[in-house]
């Protein structure tokens, strides 16, 4: 009778638990392949949560059921109602809205579904016909769902016949749009981004150059590889002809590939990692996954995102805490900060991509062919150009609802004020790249390609990484550029170059004789053939579908996205701060202004940050957030923060579920080392409402 009743609980386990969660990673598999889990890393998943949870609860059962009968029955038909009740929030939520409707009616479903089972025979007996349903689910998650591809061996680095020794460099900055590095005139923002600004004046640069997909998953295998994205595993199994396969023979390959795993050959450090480290984050993630799948939306909407990145997502939320006494001198106190903070995912990539930066003029004898995914100016913002990061209060990204922007102009401006920031510290990484290079002497007679995988959407009411017709100019326009060796002047070619053109490019430059096939051509070909083919195609997502624009209709879109942006930002990153209300103020001091005090209404976040600030800590407090906390809980709240006693930010509050929270970002200089007084004030007819301070 024990052995029967845990095999209830085990078929309802894996209809309310393990069936949504693996119908989510089965077609979702490039999550593993992210996090670098291993064959064993995914069966001991699979197996642990189908099987390990109900037997602990049939466990439970059976203690309970020796102490006393009675109380082993009705624990059982707890569990069961508890289990009836979880399988019924999922189906209701997709006809019934309103939390508190939802919860009821699961609630309430799973008390009947357990009176049923206690009193109804034919019920148990429908259990039991149903408890190979953990096994099914196993099978059917493991065999028949993309995961399978994660089951076989990666294929061999295998090499191909390479005519020419020149170093090769190929870097893919993550989720940049070109427009980010424009001008007003259509050129290169040099002044913003200076070393984009001196690759634009060494290489041909390729304004009007397209992604293939809206997707890293998809878009980074279709550079490597040169054919067009598959909706399959971003592994050399599925790319098998690739860069990596290309050069692997002739140059000494120097790999970061933090997303995929198109280099087969190569040594992957995130498997190398304990296995109990692994497993640990591993599950971590999961239950935030299972949370976003069995909670109602609203109460969903609590746990950190999963659509930003493909691991640590609790992490990605909690940032980096500001240092909490003095950092003890050394060195020159002028230079800029070396030193990445944070112990999270997101620290973690950072540092790897600097150590990557500096090893990649190494060279075994061979000539050196660097490939690096170097994931910035991506999602979390929170890095300043100096490669200092600031602390994150409240959501991530105010004013992102999933996967669009909500129509707040002031949000918006943020928005595309915190992803400027970050494309500046992307610059940085450029920049000590090409020194690297430089310094080993083998800048002049290198191949070196730029290019990034997508772009982002900021447009208020936009799409935020979705491509779609109206928002195909910021998503799919990427920046690319290419430097053959010797090249030392740039020019601008205007062809509709695409992603897919790289590979093929860099093999008829390489004079490689037994060339793979290709779905793009060499780049001069395509400039060639420019009007042979105006229409552009972006794969969507995993749905597959392709999202079609004619390439005149993208350089207009594209060109009113900049002068968007323009609008915003005249001067690029040198009027980042001037956005928001009331912009008169910005650089007024308070005592020159009217300004009434009363009891604090707002508390600000990370107050403790501001007690002492060390501009070479690594972090560096400049986003100043926080929520009101008194009767004014209003949304589009005139705002100003004052630091030091002068005016350095201006913005609106905003409403987040039912409280109302603001953000603002100060000027780094604004900024001095040591103790910092921070005022959030409320602007009212030219008068300021002192709300709240930090330090308290």
């Amino acid at each position: 009778m024990t052995a029967v009743r845990a095999l209830h609980l085990c078929a309802l386990w894996a209809f309310a638990v393990v069936a949504p969660l693996f119908n989510e990673l089965g077609s979702n598999a490039e999550f593993f392949v992210a996090r670098g889990n291993t064959r064993a890393d995914i069966l001991l998943m699979a197996f642990g949560l189908t099987l390990v949870p109900p037997l602990v609860l049939s466990l439970l059962v059976a203690v309970a059921d020796r102490i006393r009968r009675p109380l082993g029955q009705a624990l059982q038909v707890g569990l069961v109602g508890l289990l009836l009740a979880v399988f019924a929030l999922d189906l209701l939520e997709r006809v019934v809205t309103g939390t508190a409707l939802l919860l009821i009616g699961a609630t309430a479903l799973g008390a009947v579904g357990a009176a049923v089972y206690a009193r109804i025979p034919v019920t148990r007996s429908f259990l039991t016909a149903l408890s190979p349903a953990p096994a099914v689910f196993l099978v059917a998650f493991l065999v028949f769902s993309p995961v399978k591809g994660l089951m076989l061996d990666s294929a061999e680095t295998v090499g191909s016949s390479v005519a020419s020794s020149s170093p090769v460099v190929l870097a893919i900055f993550d989720e940049l749009p070109v427009t980010s590095l424009m001008d007003a005139r259509g050129g290169i923002d040099a002044a913003s981004f200076p070393s984009f600004g001196r690759l634009a004046n060494t290489s041909t640069w390729y304004r009007n150059a397209t992604t293939m997909a809206d997707g890293t998953y998809l878009a980074v295998p279709s550079i490597l590889s040169g054919r067009r994205p598959i909706s399959d595993l971003p592994t050399a199994r599925r790319y098998p002809d690739n860069i990596f396969t290309l050069l692997g023979g002739h140059h000494d390959l120097h790999v970061l590939e933090p997303i995929t795993r198109v280099c087969g050959a190569c040594d992957d450090q995130r498997s190398s990692a304990p296995a109990a480290q692994r497993l640990d984050a591993l599950l971590s993630d999961l239950a935030v996954v299972e949370g976003h799948l069995l909670l109602p939306r609203d109460l969903a909407d609590g746990l950190p995102p999963i659509d930003r990145d493909y691991e640590d997502f609790a992490g990605q939320e909690a940032g980096v805490e500001a240092p909490s006494r003095p950092t003890p001198a050394r060195g020159d106190r002028r230079r800029s900060p070396r030193r990445i903070a944070g112990d999270d995912l997101f620290a973690d990539r950072l540092r790897e991509a600097e150590r990557f930066v500096r090893r990649v003029a190494r060279s075994g004898g061979r000539p050196p062919a660097a490939v690096a995914h170097f994931l910035v100016p991506h999602v979390p913002w929170r890095l300043l150009p100096s490669g200092a990061q600031y602390p994150v209060g409240g959501p991530a990204l105010p004013g992102s609802k999933g996967r669009v922007w909500s129509r707040d102009r002031f949000l918006g401006e943020q928005a595309m004020q915190r992803h400027l920031l970050q494309v500046g510290y992307a610059d940085r990484l450029l920049g000590q790249l090409v020194a690297r290079l430089q310094a080993a002497g083998l800048w002049d007679r290198a191949l070196v390609v730029v290019v990034a995988d997508h772009g982002i959407g900021l447009r208020p009411g936009g799409s935020r990484r979705q491509i779609t017709r109206n928002d195909f100019a910021a998503i799919a326009g990427v920046p690319l550029f290419v430097k053959v060796p010797g090249q030392r002047k740039g020019r601008v070619a205007d062809a509709p170059a695409r992603t897919t053109d790289i590979m093929p490019t860099i093999a008829s430059i390489l004079g490689v004789r037994d060339r793979p096939r290709f779905d793009g051509v060499p780049l001069p070909a395509r400039e060639r053939t420019s009007a042979s083919n105006p229409w552009l195609r972006v794969r969507q997502g995993r749905s597959g579908e392709l999202v079609s624009l004619r390439f005149d209709t993208f350089v207009r879109a594209r060109d009113a996205e900049l002068a968007r942006q323009r609008r915003s930002f005249p001067h690029g990153v040198g009027s980042l701060s001037r956005i928001g209300p009331n912009r008169w103020l910005l650089g007024r001091r308070v005592r020159s202004l009217p300004v009434s005090h009363g009891p604090p209404q707002v508390h600000i976040d990370h107050d403790n940050a501001f007690a002492y600030v060390d501009h070479h800590s690594g972090v560096v407090p400049v986003y100043v957030t926080g929520h009101f906390t008194g009767r004014r809980k209003e949304s589009g709240v005139p705002l100003a923060v004052g630091v030091n006693g002068r005016i350095a930010a201006v913005g609106t509050s905003y409403p987040v579920r039912d409280v109302a929270r603001f953000s603002m970002l100060v000027p780094s200089h604004s900024l001095r080392r040591g103790r910092n007084v921070v005022e959030v004030f409320a602007v009212t007819a030219g008068r300021l409402v002192r709300l709240g301070r930090a330090p308290r």
